[in-house]
């Protein structure tokens, strides 16, 4: 299976979601599958979604929202890490083995 293969395809959402969605609204729109803080701290790590920022509300297009949930899972199904853009290297498992992050006191 290549690394490129789509494992899920939510596609059939766009038809019925609006085409663009705020951060405060994303656990609304998609069902609680994602919550806002967490988007902002993927957004802050540089692992989130695409997005724009209108005044002071980060948007997401939802159409790369979409996409990036899709590689997420398929990352996630795969047993890949996320697809890190900065200081990967840094990243270490929380002593609680309850995911992974950077450690502060390096």
């Amino acid at each position: 299976m290549s690394k490129k293969e789509k494992l899920v395809d939510f596609s059939d959402l766009l038809e019925s979601l609006p085409p663009f969605v705020s951060r405060q609204d994303i656990q609304k729109v998609f069902g609680s599958i994602i919550s806002p803080k967490t988007m902002a701290t993927y957004d802050s790590i540089g692992i989130g979604c695409k997005h724009v920022k209108i005044g002071r509300k980060v948007v997401y297009k939802t159409s790369d929202f979409v996409e990036w949930m899709e590689d997420r899972a398929t990352q996630n199904l795969m047993g890949d890490p996320a697809n890190l853009k900065k200081n990967k290297d840094q990243l270490e498992p929380f002593e609680d083995g309850s995911g992974w992050g950077w450690n502060r006191n390096k």
